[in-house]
């Protein structure tokens, strides 16, 4: 998020534990509001899914604008959108677009990919003396 959206302004989180037996906490929500004034919001809630179904819809990033949506699923490697500008969206709904290196109906193979580029990155910056696309710095500021 501080990638899309820029530094926060102020952060709120919330955790609880519902499952029994469980002693660590199993759900957390976050609401976070930038110094761009944008909301941003992370739910997370771990519990054993056992229908991969629903394990699908359970797991997205949804970007809401004044002017439409982005979703995209962490299986990808597809992304929809909808957008009020676009006559497509007007007369389709909802559109889906995939990257034409990967295949639509094989999920996994873009959740392989998914970290390729960073840890090529990383990898290549540790070798030699060439500054990471993401510093040490920003990384450990992502986790405060």
């Amino acid at each position: 998020m501080i990638w899309m959206f820029g530094q926060p302004s102020c952060v709120s989180a919330s955790l609880s534990t519902h499952m029994q037996g469980v002693k660590v906490d199993d759900s957390a929500l976050a609401s976070i509001r930038f110094k761009s004034n944008l909301l941003g919001e992370i739910s997370v809630a771990w519990a054993p899914i056992f229908n991969y179904g629903s394990m699908e819809t359970s797991r997205q990033l949804q970007i809401t604008g004044t002017k439409g949506i982005l979703e995209s699923d962490i299986f990808g490697p597809s992304f929809q959108f909808y957008s009020t500008d676009s006559l497509s969206c007007k007369i389709k709904g909802k559109m889906k677009l995939t990257p034409k290196k990967f295949d639509p109906r094989i999920p996994n193979e873009a959740l392989n990919w998914s970290y390729a580029k960073e840890i090529d990155d990383f990898l290549e910056a540790v070798g030699s003396e060439k500054t990471p696309e993401v510093s040490g710095e920003e990384a450990r500021e992502s986790l405060d």
